[in-house]
């Protein structure tokens, strides 16, 4: 593929100005063509190293022009704006054009230009009194060329002027050590806010920013997956580095995930960030070392009753219990040992059962320890799901504080069961394939209890979490295309 811009890095500059002094001397001409010719010079940095090795605020991607390299300017001629494209013919600072009329050039000469740079991600129109710039922020691969062609660069000053172009985008730097394989095939990443945080999202489809002589305003697409299905990053000696342009981001609190694949093998990592900024022309950057333990099963797996988990396969002394719908587990589920997924049963745990009996319905409709969070669920609909995971906390609190005694072995009246006449969803659930779960089924004892795989939680009911997560990762669905309605 061509490579648009190659990033290096450089210092920020210490003062908030975009031009030198420095002047070019040139006027109006037309040329050949019947057209006038217009020029600006403009300049990145100067070369160096092509990223900082360690996160540093001084620090941030710089890129060096290419031959061919593309410019948007806009500038006003009696009060509209309109807009030249230029080029740099060698890859140097000079870049040139063509506008038609005199009163262009002349305008374009004169007057306060605004710049941008382009690429093929990165399309630039005029709209209303001002310009739009649009980054594709979508299907990144990973690596320094792509993070090239969607770094938005800008700079207002006057074609007089020597243009120093700044960076309006992040960049997140993600080094992974102790991999076995020749290349990274596929990554995901998520942002969860913490509780209570702006609930701001990390990642973006894609980012919008309009440029005018009163402000530059920026609005995004924001997701909180970012899925990169089909890469091809490197592996030299064990370590491979992923690059990611996101929108500059203010403080950020919350959990950062990354699921990737290696050699057939996936891991996923969590990382905490705490006040976390992502500012333009910024390097965030992270290593982590990657072991046997942030290996995690694959979408779609099967858990088998002795707890180990793969592709469907006959085998005679185990059997398939579950399928795995995510590899993702809450921050208490893995404070309590459960760091592989979550997997739902092959069979149902009970034919239509009430939520709890209708006596507890009476006095809780609403159980305090489990808020409704549909009374509360807006835009942020897509994060709210993702902090509500906790399946298996909340059905073990409902059912040691109200539940316990409306099991299938209470609704029967089965030896060692208090006979309530009434059963509830959760410790039917609780109990899924247990002895008094088999003879309500069934109606018989001709069949052995199955009780959960080993080495894992046991069963529960899902959050309404954890059914997006089924639902999406099963189904095929790209989970930031949730809508409410």
């Amino acid at each position: 593929m061509e490579i648009k811009r190659t990033i290096i890095a450089a210092l920020l500059l210490a003062a908030a100005i975009s031009c030198t002094k420095e002047t070019i001397p040139g006027s109006v001409q037309l040329n050949p063509s019947g057209k006038y010719t217009i020029e600006l010079r403009g300049k990145v940095s100067s070369t160096g190293t092509r990223i900082a090795e360690v996160e540093d605020p001084s620090n941030g991607l710089r890129t060096s022009w290419e031959t061919g390299e593309k410019i948007d300017v806009m500038y006003y001629k009696e009060g509209a704006p309109s807009m030249a494209s230029l080029t740099s013919a060698d890859g140097g600072m000079t870049f040139t054009g063509e506008v038609e009329t005199g009163e262009d050039a002349q305008a374009f000469a004169g007057g306060d230009l605004y710049c941008a740079s382009s690429s093929p991600r990165i399309v630039t129109s005029i709209e209303g009194g001002g310009m739009v710039c649009r980054v594709d922020l979508s299907g990144q691969n990973g690596t320094l060329e792509d993070v090239a062609d969607r770094e938005l660069m800008h700079v207002k000053g006057k074609a007089s002027q020597l243009l120093v172009f700044e960076h309006l985008t992040s960049v997140l730097k993600l080094t992974f050590t102790g991999l076995t394989g020749s290349a990274v095939t596929s990554a995901s990443l998520s942002f969860t806010p913490s509780a209570g945080s702006s609930l701001q999202a990390l990642f973006a489809a894609g980012a919008e920013y309009s440029i005018s002589p009163d402000a530059t305003a920026v609005s995004t697409d924001d997701i909180t997956f970012y899925d990169m299905p089909d890469i091809s990053i490197p592996v030299e000696n064990g370590t491979a580095v992923i690059y990611l342009v996101v929108p500059e981001r203010g403080t950020l609190s919350g959990e950062q995930s990354v699921m990737l694949t290696c050699g057939g093998t996936s891991y996923r990592r969590y990382v905490k960030l705490n006040g976390k900024s992502f500012k333009a022309a910024n390097v965030v950057a992270r290593t982590d070392n990657l072991t046997g333990n942030d290996r995690v099963p694959d979408i779609g797996d099967y858990v088998y009753s002795d707890g180990s988990w793969g592709h469907l396969e006959y085998y005679e002394d185990k059997w398939p219990q579950a399928v795995i719908f995510s590899n993702y587990t809450s921050a208490s589920d893995r404070a309590a040992g459960y760091t592989h997924g979550y997997a739902m049963a092959l069979r149902d745990a009970a034919w239509p059962t009430a939520w709890a009996p209708e006596s507890e319905v009476l006095y809780n409709p609403d159980y305090p320890e489990t808020p409704n969070v549909f009374e509360s669920i807006m835009a942020s609909a897509l994060l709210q799901m993702m902090e509500n995971i906790e399946g298996l906390t909340t059905c073990t609190i409902l059912n040691d504080l109200y539940l316990s005694d409306y099991a299938q072995g209470n609704f029967y009246g089965l030896d060692g069961f208090v006979p309530t006449g009434s059963r509830a969803a959760i410790p039917c659930a609780m109990r899924y394939g247990m002895e008094d779960w088999v003879m309500a089924y069934t109606g018989t004892e001709n069949i052995a209890p199955f009780e959960a795989p080993a080495s894992t939680s046991g069963w529960f009911l899902p959050s309404m979490g954890q059914w997006y997560l089924c639902l999406a990762n099963l189904a095929g669905i790209d989970p930031n295309d949730l809508v409410m309605t």
